[in-house]
């Protein structure tokens, strides 16, 4: 029997502000048609291939609100910042890859994220907008590990950057690869959760379908 353990979004990227802007009446949160997620704001589309499954918005809110109460506990100061945050962040798609095969304690599974950033005006790329996320990460008093350096990764053409995060839930160290960039005044976050390399090659080979128009 296997054990589904995903533990995506658990970690908010927040970009700090005193003001805080939600996310417009318009946006385009993107949807599946014949197994493609597409977003049309983004202009963006991302086959969901041979393994990937796609997760219904009331489970992933109901794991999310799970990892959150962990990673905030008794601090109340956190719980209103990542509150505050809520109002600019859309969770667009989380999906979960199943190996039927193998038995596995934590399935690989991405989660893509816009944040709106339009009070930000100090981020003007995806390299900044990580440096923000890990000074919040860093700020938290949760014990994140920060594996390496941000740096440049191309995703579909675009100009994204990457940083690896270790988030140990449970006592089992969780890698978490963050992919940023900024696009029409979002910040596009996509976050590949994993225990192990063949994972992570899992991952980024989902991730080298993705396409921009």
């Amino acid at each position: 029997m296997k054990i589904f353990a995903p533990v995506f979004v658990a970690l908010l990227l927040v970009v700090s502000c005193k003001n805080y802007i939600g996310i417009p009446d318009n946006f385009d949160y993107g949807k599946i048609e014949n197994n493609v997620y597409v977003n049309e704001f983004f202009g963006m589309k991302m086959p969901l291939n041979e393994g990937w499954t796609y997760m219904e918005k009331d489970f992933v809110d109901s794991l999310r609100a799970e990892g959150l109460k962990d990673m905030v506990g008794d601090n109340k100061e956190l719980e209103k910042t990542i509150s505050a945050a809520d109002i600019k962040t859309a969770n667009l798609l989380s999906i979960l890859h199943a190996d039927t095969t193998v038995f596995q304690l934590y399935n690989p599974n991405i989660s893509m994220i816009a944040e709106n950033l339009k009070l930000a005006l100090q981020v003007k790329n995806g390299k900044d907008y990580l440096e923000a996320a890990k000074s919040f990460m860093e700020s938290s008093g949760v014990a994140f590990q920060f594996v390496g350096e941000i740096r440049e990764y191309k995703i579909g053409g675009k100009e994204f950057y990457t940083m690896e995060v270790i988030n140990t839930v449970q006592g089992v160290p969780i890698h978490q690869d963050f992919y940023a960039a900024v696009m029409n005044g979002f910040g596009l976050a996509i976050v590949g959760s994993w225990m192990d390399e063949d994972h992570r090659a899992i991952i980024r080979s989902e991730l080298e379908t993705i396409t921009f128009d």
